[in-house]
């Protein structure tokens, strides 16, 4: 007797990007006419004002629904009604997969059957600028993105994992698993850390499949990167107001070392540095950027900077997010 095939919703927000959006649709068809036992359907969601992707999405003869302005987490929010597939895909309009995704995906869910939520990595395409690639190569070393790094490179066998493992990007959810849980609609950004946690507590399996990747845009130049990552950090921040779980020092510390700079400028000023370690940490600190630089990435002279850049947007980012109730327009 031939299964029916299983049904997978491609859950999309986009706004201004409509020639990434394209690529990922695309991209994701092929991947579904290259596997016969997965029935692909989109939900899409325009969130705010943008002609050039309304059309594009006519032009592909693609159903979507245009929100008034909010945040990515809202706009999910509001398509959460009309899913009808058995899983929800979860992905980004700037990330697109290969012809064997599908296949994947569903080796994943053989090796696990019971599985809730299936994710894995966002690579870096080899045809990105040097930026890029220098970035991409930063985020999949632990240095950068502490026990998150697993997001950034396919690494170790397929397991069961927690919601530090896998990003949105790149998500598959069973959508009976979901229930009524929905994403906290202020969340800025990460808000799957707090849906995921909540599965979790309900007795969810979580899997991470090294080999179910997808390709994923890299911010370029230090300024979009810088402020990728503080979104990343606030939404972390605000997840960790909202009861996450308990914090852990990782998510944290890159916040307390920016407190230590503080304290020591301002010891400095006072003459007071002999109350503080001094600057050894800051020394410790640089030869460790130095050597990740050296050893983890291609691009010694940019990715010294990027190291440091990383942890002090995403410090920024958990403060303001710890601190300062967001607003829910975007």
């Amino acid at each position: 007797m031939t299964r029916e095939p299983i049904s997978v919703q491609a859950l999309i927000v986009t706004h201004g990007r409509a020639s990434w959006l394209n690529r990922c649709i695309n991209s994701l068809t092929r991947a579904a006419d290259h596997c016969d036992e997965i029935r692909l359907s989109f939900s899409l969601g325009v969130n705010g004002s943008d002609p050039q992707t309304s059309q594009t999405l006519d032009e592909l003869k693609l159903p979507f629904i245009a929100v008034e302005p909010t945040t990515p987490a809202e706009a999910r929010n509001k398509l959460f009604a009309s899913m009808t597939g058995e899983w929800i895909l979860f992905i980004d309009d700037d990330a697109f997969v290969a012809p064997d995704f599908f296949e994947c995906f569903l080796m994943a869910l053989k090796s696990f059957p019971k599985s809730d939520a299936i994710g894995g990595p966002n690579l870096t395409h080899v045809d990105s600028s040097p930026f890029q690639r220098a970035t991409g190569q930063a985020l999949a070393s632990r240095f950068a993105t502490f026990l998150s790094y697993a997001r950034y490179r396919a690494t170790g066998p397929l397991r069961a994992c927690n919601e530090s493992a896998l990003i949105l990007c790149n998500l598959f959810v069973r959508r009976s698993a979901l229930g009524a849980l929905r994403f906290p609609s202020h969340i800025v950004c990460a808000e799957e850390n707090w849906l995921l946690a909540r599965m979790s507590e309900q007795g969810a399996q979580l899997v991470y499949a090294p080999a179910l990747w997808v390709w994923h845009e890299r911010r370029e130049g230090f300024y979009a990167l810088a402020g990728q990552v503080f979104k990343y950090g606030r939404g972390r921040g605000q997840s960790l107001r909202l009861g996450l779980g308990a914090i852990r020092v990782t998510h944290v510390l890159p916040s307390l070392c920016l407190f230590y700079t503080a304290a020591f400028a301002a010891a400095f000023c006072l003459g007071a540095t002999d109350l503080l370690p001094g600057a050894t940490p800051f020394l410790v600190y640089a030869a460790l950027c130095a050597w990740f630089a050296a050893t983890r990435t291609d691009s010694f002279l940019t990715a010294i900077l990027i190291f440091p850049l990383i942890h002090c947007a995403y410090g920024v980012g958990i403060i303001v997010g710890l601190l300062i109730p967001a607003s829910v327009r975007r």
